[in-house]
């Protein structure tokens, strides 16, 4: 197998990248290697998908050393939906129905 066509540029991440030939290897951060990342890299890029998916608002539910789940969105308060449609006569119950169906909490689970 031949080396991919060229090596990253300032050092990037750990990770997957193109081969040259329709394929992907993996680069450790010094060189190219061709079997699974070692278990410290495959951490670290969790490490770096979590800190990418925190910093555009999600939250994270739950973790172990290489898979996570993502959090975004807020949960519905059926309470205040409900006061609010027994105070417009039903009424709001049109807009809750729709909340309900669309808004909520989206989960997402990463791996590395």
């Amino acid at each position: 197998m031949s080396e991919p066509a060229k090596t990253p540029s300032a050092s990037p991440s750990p990770g997957f990248y193109p081969d040259g030939q329709g394929g992907q290897k993996w680069w450790d951060g010094e060189r190219w290697v061709d079997h699974q990342p070692p278990v410290d890299a495959r951490k670290a890029k969790l490490d770096s998908d979590l800190e990418h998916y925190v910093n555009q608002g999600y939250r994270i539910e739950s973790r172990t050393d290489y898979q996570a789940v993502i959090v975004s969105g807020r949960p519905v308060n059926h309470i205040l939906h409900l006061i609010l449609t027994l105070v417009t006569f039903g009424l709001w119950g049109i807009v809750w129905l729709a909340i309900a169906l669309t808004g909520g909490e989206k989960r997402r689970v990463i791996s590395a």
